[in-house]
């Protein structure tokens, strides 16, 4: 990639300099798409056709152009101005005299393979859009590009081209959905024009003005354009809605003292509408200011969760920090820093920076798993109900900075997530099953003693200071804590060992008892030898089939019959249903298993 610096003078020729030659890193489509100039730092951005950007330095391309002008030339004297119609072309057939410089940092493929289609400088902040209907705020650090939030405009935008920034504060998002030009229009959340014009495979420009705004592009050879001219505004909004739907939950995220002005509060709602908006609200006029809106959801934001505190290095002391938690449907977490400061040049008066630390999602977690044909398939619809953050948090314990997170799920199940920030890592780290329905609330409370420390509890990991305030301890191998649940302790050819009882041949483990099981193979188990299954009060949910030595495949029509029951059947070989049966009733669920010993084999 060169960087010509191209100039022109009335009656002269344009004079061309090669400034500096730029590496593009290996791929398939090796070309640039875009590029932007920081000139304070000395540096360029660029985007790529494979959707990753770069970052060049410039200050060593421009110190290197000005001392080898002679060369670029073809000699020490000065240039001569020449006012010839040609072009001199000697500064490109000397580019080879330059070095190659490579980027600084590359984030490869961050808007896929579809290319990047601008690089906009605002505000401090580095803007790329491509045409994956994603636009990305990103920051320069330490040389460095670092993304700081993605923003998804509206569903079906899937091809973004640029980004303009108007004087009232507004953000237009200028794209094609299917056949038609969209101006999309960050604030009110809606398009303003909607042009057809054939699709995005043309030439176009777009040009706004506070009198009028023009669109004009290329259709079959022609030449068309489009024209509006500002219109007085006939409607007058009484109070803005900060939602499309219904708002689920609210959040006060502190406040902000602002220099000559009264204090400002930080709120957080969510909506139905997937999004969630950090707004602030003035003590003196009662006016209710968006400040940031998030839209990162793929369903609903159910609830909110947040801790106040410093973020990394970053940013300063100054204003308002606080690591903001939102949860929903689709079993989806997202976790943002805001730094809320003082800015008086804005309308709002209190200036907001999002950034996305982490995600999580279960279904994404699910298919990381190992060895996941095993488990039981988590549901796709699980929503979360509420959030808390876990208090008190000992660095002590722990060599990394963790931050803990308690959900309520509407699986029946309360998962705690861990939080690393500075690696941007949100993992699940427990999950328990004890609610046999949909968890409403969780809270996380922090009980301490009259001296300030912290009552060592059963439900921690034990430390040695635990361990000499305890006495003593014990540990538990998942066994049963009461005698009437079942549990396989080992099995055999010849049968099972089960809470202490010896079991010989097929045999039907139920949540409180144990009986034969008259079957002699698994082409014996059919919809009548499973009747004693449905017939169990309360229902089970779930049955667990062990089929011998191997899994074996069962008539379709059985396992149909058994869903339409309620009860979902697991088939696996024995060695792999005894420990599902355990695990399962270790996690209180409701369930029973259908056990064939297999053969020549010895485990547990």
């Amino acid at each position: 990639m060169l960087w010509l610096d191209v100039t022109h003078c009335p009656g002269q020729a344009p004079r061309v300099r090669l400034m500096g030659r730029y590496l593009l890193p290996p791929c398939k489509q090796r070309w640039h798409t875009c590029a932007a100039f920081l000139p304070q730092e000395g540096l360029l951005v660029c985007g790529d056709r494979r959707g990753s950007l770069l970052l060049f330095s410039c200050n060593s391309s421009s110190e290197w152009a000005a001392e080898s002008t002679s060369i670029v030339n073809g000699g020490s004297d000065p240039v001569v101005e020449d006012s010839s119609n040609e072009l001199e072309p000697s500064c490109l057939l000397h580019k080879e005299a330059f070095p190659l410089e490579s980027p600084l940092s590359v984030l490869f493929g961050l808007h896929g393979k579809t290319g990047v289609t601008s690089v906009t400088i605002h505000g401090g902040y580095i803007y790329s859009t491509g045409r994956d209907g994603v636009y990305r705020q990103l920051r320069l650090r330490d040389h460095q590009l670092e993304v700081l939030q993605k923003h998804r405009p509206c569903k079906g935008l899937q091809w973004i081209e640029e980004l303009h920034f108007t004087s009232d504060g507004d953000l237009l998002v200028l794209g094609f959905h299917a056949d038609n030009f969209v101006v999309w229009s960050t604030r009110i959340g809606e398009n303003i024009h909607c042009i057809p014009c054939g699709g995005g495979h043309r030439s176009w420009s777009y040009c706004n003005s506070p009198l009028a705004e023009m669109f004009a592009f290329i259709k079959s050879g022609d030449v068309m354009l489009y024209h509006c001219e500002a219109e007085p505004c006939e409607q007058q909004v009484l109070l803005a809605s900060l939602h499309g739907r219904e708002i689920t939950c609210v959040r006060r995220l502190g406040a902000v003292e602002v220099p000559g002005h009264a204090t400002f509060n930080v709120f957080v709602t969510g909506s139905e509408d997937t999004t969630a908006c950090v707004l602030v609200l003035s003590e003196n006029s009662r006016a209710a200011v968006p400040l940031a809106r998030i839209s990162d959801h793929i369903s609903s934001v159910r609830t909110l969760a947040f801790t106040t505190g410093p973020g990394d290095e970053g940013f300063g002391d100054e204003g308002l920090s606080a690591l903001l938690f939102t949860a929903g449907g689709r079993a989806q977490i997202e976790c943002y820093r805001l730094l809320c400061t003082g800015d008086t040049a804005s309308e709002s008066a209190v200036a907001c920076q999002v950034i996305h630390v982490a995600s999580h999602r279960l279904d994404k977690h699910w298919e990381q798993k190992k060895n996941r044909h095993k488990l039981i398939k988590m549901d796709p619809e699980t929503r979360y109900m509420s959030l808390s953050v876990v208090p008190g948090t000992s660095t002590k314990q722990l060599p990394t900075p963790w931050k803990f997170l308690a959900a309520a799920c509407s699986d029946g199940s309360v998962r705690i997530f861990g939080l690393l920030e500075a690696a941007r890592k949100l993992v699940l780290v427990a999950e328990s099953f004890h609610h046999q329905r949909c968890v409403l609330k969780v809270e996380a409370f922090l009980h301490t003693w009259a001296g300030g420390e912290r009552a060592p509890c059963r439900g921690h990991r034990l430390t040695p200071a635990d361990d000499e305030m305890y006495q003593r301890t014990r540990v538990m191998v998942l066994e049963p804590e009461s005698p009437n649940i079942m549990f396989i302790e080992s099995y055999s050819s010849r049968g099972f060992t089960i809470s202490g009882d010896v079991v010989v041949g097929p045999c039907a483990v139920l949540p409180r008892s144990i009986l034969q099981w008259n079957v002699g193979s698994h082409r014996d188990i059919s919809y009548e030898s499973l009747s004693l299954f449905r017939l169990l009060e309360p229902q089970i949910e779930i049955l667990v089939l062990g089929t011998g030595d191997r899994v074996e495949r069962l008539h379709p029509a059985t396992l149909k019959q058994m869903r339409e029951c309620g009860i979902a059947v697991e088939v696996q070989d024995t060695a792999n249903a005894c420990a599902t049966f355990n695990f399962l009733m270790n996690e209180r669920r409701l369930v029973a298993a259908g056990l064939i010993p297999p053969r020549g084999t010895n485990g547990m």
